[in-house]
């Protein structure tokens, strides 16, 4: 439908560090030219990130600088579904760091 719009984010709780992948559908309303916002769980996120390495890896979206909570901790050999966190951002890239020296294992995955 070209009168809707869809995008999907991750949410995260500040209070309990739980996150959500959803689905937010933007539509023309049919009253009074308004407009339909339906959110949904998103049944396939965007992205898969896997971690197959000893170590954990941390990551959050570049130029988030909101704090540690808006990140992600990955376990090593676990995996999990990732949406953008600002999907409007201009810079859509993915900031990958280690314990194991820190500085010199940073990096960055980008899209588009």
């Amino acid at each position: 439908d070209e009168n809707a719009k869809e995008v999907v984010l991750r949410l995260v709780n500040d209070l309990n560090g739980n996150i959500l992948i959803v689905t937010v559908e933007l539509r023309r309303g049919d009253v009074f030219g308004g407009v339909d916002v339906l959110l949904s769980i998103s049944e396939y996120p965007p992205f898969r990130i896997e971690n197959h390495t000893f170590s954990p890896l941390r990551m959050h979206q570049a130029g988030n600088e909101r704090g540690s909570s808006v990140g992600v901790v990955l376990l090593p050999y676990h995996s999990a579904a990732y949406a953008w966190d600002y999907p409007d951002s201009k810079k859509r890239s993915l900031v990958i760091e280690t314990d194991e020296g820190r500085s010199g294992n940073e990096g960055e995955v980008g899209e588009g």
